[in-house]
């Protein structure tokens, strides 16, 4: 990992806090892993590091939500707002694996198209406009 936040933001001390991690893989993806609980709280410093990173990379950023709980719509608003951004900046934001809730969060606000799965394939020589099977770019 390149870079690694953690964001406590007003969570109670039992809450787990979120935490984000970002590293360029061997094909020169930005690769963005977020674990914890997502929520409004810790919302902040997250939003900052992954927005920074959709906007100064080139070529589709992938991200991991294996480790992340999606706490509540303003995890999933921050989701939908790095999408466009990514769309702004002529990248995508590719979902490379989610935990069960997440998919079907995602798949109920249509960020994730119905018959989507979570895969652990990396984007390593496939095409953009396409991508492998079992990755999806995020959708508004």
């Amino acid at each position: 990992m390149q870079d690694t936040l953690v964001a406590q933001g007003d969570a109670p001390p039992r809450q787990v806090t979120a935490t984000l991690g970002v590293a360029v893989t061997a094909e020169g993806h930005d690769l963005v892993q977020l674990g914890g609980r997502l929520h409004a709280g810790c919302l902040a410093d997250v939003r900052t590091t992954l927005l920074r990173v959709v906007a100064t990379g080139n070529g589709p950023v992938q991200l991991d939500l294996s480790e992340v709980e999606l706490g509540d719509a303003a995890a999933v608003g921050l989701l939908v707002e790095a999408h466009q951004l990514a769309l702004r900046c002529g990248r995508r934001l590719v979902v490379m694996e989610a935990t069960p809730r997440s998919e079907r969060l995602l798949r109920a606000v249509r960020v994730l198209p119905r018959g989507w799965r979570a895969s652990s394939a990396r984007l390593s020589g496939c095409d953009e406009a396409s991508g492998p099977a079992g990755v999806a770019a995020l959708t508004a």
